[in-house]
Parts: structure tokens; C-alpha cells; sequence
């Protein structure tokens, strides 16, 4: 995993029970970590969005995501996501990029 694509915790989450299992995504129950990871996320984006050439205002409701990852030296960072496009040339930066292609038909 390339270092540069990971987020690291702000909050100290080092008291903070961590699960031993993937929630599941379209429950209700989500666990704290993850909802200081998305708390996080949201921050970053209202400081980064001011370089990006898409306007949020225009273009509503996309959807962005995280997910808690535990690395080699056991501590906790995040991932972050978005998806389909954003608009103009919008750099991925730390967002991991899409998996889907469409310039294949």
C-alpha cells in the first residue's frame, strides 16, 4: 500500500475500542473509529475543495467513503474514496483512484 494513499488519525483513538470485524455497511451500527475516520475525511475535503475545479454547490450528492485499516506496525490509518468523477481535472491526490475504466466499451 502506498503510504502517500493513507490518512493518519488526527484524533487520538489509542483508547478507543477497535472491532475485530468488518461492520457491515448498510447496517446502523457504526463504529467510532470509523465515524472519526469519516468526521476527518469531511474536514479534509472542505479545505482541499477549494482547489478543485468541482463545485459542490452545482454538483450535489456525491458520495464519499473510508475504510480502517490497520498497518504492519499495528496502528491505525484510513483510506478515502469518492465515486465516479469530479469535474475539470480534479487531482485523485490522496483519494485512491477508481477501479473502473470507462474509456473500455
Amino acid at each position: 500500500m502506498d503510504e502517500h494513499l493513507l490518512f493518519d488519525f488526527k484524533t487520538d483513538i489509542s483508547g478507543m475500542a477497535i472491532p475485530e470485524k468488518l461492520n457491515n455497511p448498510f447496517g446502523s451500527f457504526i463504529p467510532e473509529i470509523a465515524r472519526i475516520a469519516a468526521k476527518e475525511l469531511q474536514e479534509f475535503i472542505i479545505i482541499e475543495s477549494q482547489n478543485w475545479e468541482h463545485d459542490f454547490s452545482i454538483h450535489r450528492g456525491k458520495m464519499f467513503g473510508v475504510l480502517v485499516v490497520q498497518k504492519e506496525d499495528l496502528s491505525y490509518s484510513y483510506l478515502g474514496t469518492f465515486s465516479g468523477r469530479l469535474e475539470g481535472n480534479t487531482p485523485y491526490g490522496k483519494f485512491l483512484p477508481s477501479i473502473f475504466d470507462d474509456s473500455v466499451d
